[in-house]
């Protein structure tokens, strides 16, 4: 049985608190070599965890552009799926490891994927067959704080970042969200000087909001399936400018225990963001409403399904962008590009596939 995070009931920091940060403090700086290309040296030694997901084959992307060595532990079963497959590319030949058989309950293994690196990334999340609170937990408290852990004891490791998300707050209705922020605590407590960021709703390719939208669109008959007044307001971030800010993070060493929000550059609410889509798409959206109440209770009963997600539900209704007065995308000298623009050419291919909404020169 794992610790919970608890809060905290002083605020005077204790003894082994300061000498852990004092100990990080004397760690040096991380030098990066960014001015190179795929044959040369960066400097970075990484071990990014969970990068099966969505954000691990574009984080490292940013990585291997640079030539930087990269160990991707993952637990699938078969190293021919897609998910894994992708991670090879990301960085010259050589370059780019894969660790099969990651266990996160073996505290030497984790130690093992990291003892010869020097920067260590976790996007471990509860994407997939997680519907109870304890897998939240798993998932986004015990497995950050080993990793985190296991980072505290190795010298060599110079920089962390742990990727939360926005909305991230010990009361929310949301496990996930719950759950993230109490992860947040945990990788403090176990490495006071890693970077955190808590990126809104991120988008891109193979992403998990358009590619949704788009998918439930063709599973419901040309309707989307809404169990709320689509009034929630949310701010979504290109995933390319998320991993320039990581890089970005990376190369400025006051970053290093500080907490980010990165959000995109206009905040919409999620009836524009369906305007927004199938306009760019040439039809009009069609919104078929379900009562919340009944769609819950549905998705009680039935293990994730995709467009019956319990927790997905629950934070259909919040409003998940960046927080005021807070450290944003811009503190790391990014600007991050418009969310039309963006994603026009990832509905290109929906675009071509409906009938009648080829573009003008292929008519």
């Amino acid at each position: 049985m794992f610790r919970r995070v608890t809060s905290v009931k002083s605020n005077k920091p204790s003894i082994l608190h300061t000498a852990v940060v004092r100990a990080f403090q004397e760690r040096p700086r991380l030098f990066i070599n960014d001015q190179g290309f795929k044959n040369s040296i960066s400097g970075i030694r990484a071990t990014v965890f969970g990068a099966t997901g969505f954000i691990g084959p574009f984080v490292g992307a940013i990585l291997g552009q640079i030539s930087s060595d990269i160990i991707f532990p993952h637990c699938h079963r078969y190293p021919y799926d897609d998910e894994v497959k992708e991670l090879r590319l990301t960085a010259s030949l050589g370059k780019a490891y894969l660790a099969k058989h990651m266990n996160f309950d073996d505290l030497k293994m984790i130690d093992r994927v990291m003892v010869n690196s020097n920067v260590v990334i976790n996007l471990v999340g509860p994407r997939k067959n997680v519907r109870k609170l304890h897998e939240f937990e798993f998932a986004n408290i015990e497995i950050p704080r080993r990793i985190a852990a296991a980072a505290r004891k190795n010298p060599g490791v110079l920089r962390f970042i742990h990727f939360s998300a926005a909305g991230a707050a010990a009361d929310s209705p949301s496990m996930d969200l719950r759950t993230k922020y109490h992860g947040e605590l945990a990788v403090k407590e176990e490495f006071p000087e890693a970077t955190i960021f808590r990126p809104t709703t991120v988008y891109g390719m193979n992403d998990y909001f358009l590619n949704h939208i788009i998918k439930g669109r063709d599973f419901f008959y040309d309707k989307n399936i809404v169990t709320d007044d689509c009034t929630s307001k949310r701010q979504p971030i290109y995933v390319t400018d998320l991993a320039f800010a990581l890089m970005n993070a990376l190369k400025l060493h006051e970053t290093r225990g500080e907490t980010f929000e990165l959000g995109g550059p206009q905040v919409y609410n999620m009836l524009e963001i369906y305007e927004i889509i199938f306009n760019i798409l040439g039809r009009p959206p069609k919104l078929a409403y379900v009562p919340h109440e009944l769609a819950t209770w549905v998705a009680q009963y039935i293990k994730n399904w995709e467009f019956f997600n319990l927790d997905a539900m629950i934070k259909s209704k919040l409003d998940i962008v960046v927080s005021p007065g807070v450290k944003t995308i811009s503190d790391l000298y990014v600007t991050p590009v418009a969310f039309p623009q963006a994603i026009e050419k990832y509905l290109n291919d929906h675009k071509v596939r409906t009938p009648g909404m080829k573009d003008e020169h292929e008519r």
